[in-house]
């Protein structure tokens, strides 16, 4: 074998070595941001590529949790995990756009800085659910409704215990709310006389995240001291829909 056919072969290892060098810490490091989107929202990314997260949380921030007709918010995200782009957004509800009020429910971008105009036009009523996705599967939620133009629909209702009736027994209930976005919360806690006997909780709930709780007890009409709770005994969760 000639001299020069020997370096050439070395020449072309060393290549080949190089290349799988640069595409393995791509996959490690997850360096997909600078990738085109399609018209679809898919990706095409070379072989042995691999998300390094995958159904983490993308948090979605908005401007303001309502939106008046002919007018707009923006949203953006964040998130504690590597994304890859390209970026997916969608929304769900009536009237609302992406980047004007006749714009499209989908939108895909491909710079995680970027805001995004939401509009609503001049029909939108109730809420809108806005949906972002990266493209592994890190997802994120964020609603925002339109106050003037909508009603409040029950959409979870959960018993989280009962209370026993008895012959001259004492009950009250501290109820707090909180409206978040597109929905409206509750959670009613329980209090009363010989609790040890007539409280029978059916489970752990957990209060919602933004109800309030400034204090840990009721007062039962014709009766004193005040009753320190028992527990929440419902909680009810409701969207704000198109009338």
């Amino acid at each position: 074998m000639s001299n020069g056919l020997t370096k050439a072969c070395i020449l072309m290892i060393i290549v080949v070595i190089l290349f799988n060098s640069v595409w393995a810490t791509r996959a490690e490091d997850c360096e997909c941001n600078n990738i085109t989107p399609t018209s679809s929202g898919n990706a095409s990314y070379p072989d042995g590529w691999e998300c390094k997260s995958t159904g983490g949380i993308l948090t979605v921030y908005i401007t303001a949790d309502t939106v008046n007709r002919n007018n707009y918010i923006e949203a953006w995200f964040d998130a504690d995990v590597e994304t890859s782009s390209p970026y997916i957004w969608s929304i769900t509800g009536n009237g609302f756009h992406f980047n004007n009020e006749s714009g499209p429910s989908i939108l895909i971008s491909n710079d995680s800085s970027e805001k995004i105009e939401i509009w609503a036009d001049g029909t939108a009523c109730g809420s809108v659910i806005i949906t972002l996705e990266d493209q592994c599967g890190n997802r994120g939620v964020a609603s925002v409704r339109q106050p003037d133009n909508g009603k409040w629909v029950i959409e979870e209702e959960i018993t989280c215990g009962t209370v026993d009736s008895m012959p001259g027994a004492g009950t009250c209930n501290s109820n707090y709310y909180c409206i978040q976005g597109a929905y409206r919360y509750l959670d009613s806690w329980v209090s009363g006389t010989n609790g040890s006997i007539r409280w029978h909780p059916t489970g752990n709930c957990i209060k919602y995240s933004c109800t309030p709780y400034d204090r840990n007890y009721c007062y039962a009409i014709g009766y004193e001291p005040r009753f320190y709770h028992w527990g929440i005994q419902l909680k009810k969760k409701w969207i704000w829909s198109c009338p």
